[in-house]
């Protein structure tokens, strides 16, 4: 039951990512239109043209969803078919996934990247220097990502009874948040924006010639 669980918050997850990248590039547009400086942020852009790239290089390549992958083989090891699941699970699978000759998917997916790209052109996200923080903490979010990613082996023999429970993921969980606790100690130590308070300046005399 817990496995299957597991295999409903990854198909969540899932969708979450691909809701991320398909809302965000709209509220581009619309930015683009209207002016919004919001969209010139950069973690939010960055992070956006990471998330593109990854399925285009999934969709080049020819390879399948890495959490597709994982929430299936979840359910295959408690005997379960790659679509039961929870309400949750089963909402998910029915926005994610959709049948249509392979052609038309990838047509689709490399339009939408070159218009992520392409955005960066129109509007390209402010320019920022990343602290010394928050390059710790952005190596801390790709190792304890790596780690989590790994557990996906391990569990599967773990169903199966070929090993002891898996201990990478909460040992990536623990790297993600002290990246995250990174984050936050250099979101801390900004300096401060002087503020120039108005100062009560006394009004100058004038001499009136009598």
């Amino acid at each position: 039951m817990y496995y299957s669980l597991l295999a409903d918050v990854i198909d969540t997850l899932h969708l979450g990512y691909v809701l991320y990248v398909i809302i965000g590039q709209l509220l581009i547009f619309v930015g683009v239109a209207v002016g919004w400086q919001a969209i010139r942020n950069p973690w939010f852009r960055y992070t956006h043209l990471a998330m593109m790239v990854i399925v285009a290089i999934e969709v080049i390549f020819n390879i399948t969803c890495p959490l597709t992958d994982w929430a299936v083989d979840l359910r295959k090891a408690v005997g379960l078919t790659p679509k039961e699941g929870t309400f949750i699970g089963n909402m998910a699978n029915e926005w994610l996934f959709y049948e249509a000759p392979p052609e038309v998917f990838l047509i689709g997916y490399l339009t939408f990247a070159f218009l992520v790209i392409g955005s960066f052109f129109v509007a390209p996200p402010r320019r920022t220097r990343l602290s010394i923080t928050t390059q710790v903490a952005l190596v801390h979010w790709v190792i304890g990502l790596a780690f989590v990613m790994m557990m996906r082996d391990t569990i599967i023999e773990d169903v199966r009874g070929n090993r002891s429970p898996p201990v990478s993921f909460p040992l990536g969980v623990l790297i993600l948040i002290d990246g995250t606790l990174w984050w936050w100690l250099g979101r801390g130590l900004q300096p401060k924006p002087d503020v120039v308070t108005p100062t009560s300046v006394e009004p100058e005399t004038q001499l009136v010639a009598r």
